[in-house]
């Protein structure tokens, strides 16, 4: 549903996912990321590479350290901003679908699997 909602943006949910993160961070470590997306690290690169050739996000090292640090590039700021619309839509044909109140105790749950995972 959500991948479809945003294909006219050429993003898929996981990608737009990506682009969230790193706009409510600002940079972070790989390894960061990986942990608040829950994902593993070779998926995370695999999806972040078509990012990173787009000019979606941008990858630098901090002085002294040897870990790449991610953020977004303002061509990714501005695929955000044409997406939201796209997101929004999706997210009330699925709140229409399933109901408000299990679409929030989806999110909620997601959280919580999410913060239980970083403990």
């Amino acid at each position: 549903m959500y991948d479809a909602a945003l294909s006219p943006c050429n993003l898929t949910i996981s990608q737009f996912s990506l682009l969230t993160v790193l706009e409510h961070y600002g940079r972070l470590k790989v390894a960061e990321l990986t942990e608040v997306m829950v994902m593993e690290r070779t998926s995370l690169v695999r999806a972040l590479k078509p990012m990173l050739d787009g000019g979606l996000i941008q990858s630098s090292a901090q002085v002294g350290e040897r870990a790449k640090v991610l953020s977004l590039t303002e061509h990714g700021t501005a695929k955000l901003a044409e997406a939201s619309p796209y997101w929004e839509k999706a997210q009330i044909k699925f709140e229409s679908q399933f109901g408000i109140e299990p679409a929030a105790r989806s999110r909620h749950d997601n959280i919580e699997i999410s913060h239980a995972r970083h403990s």
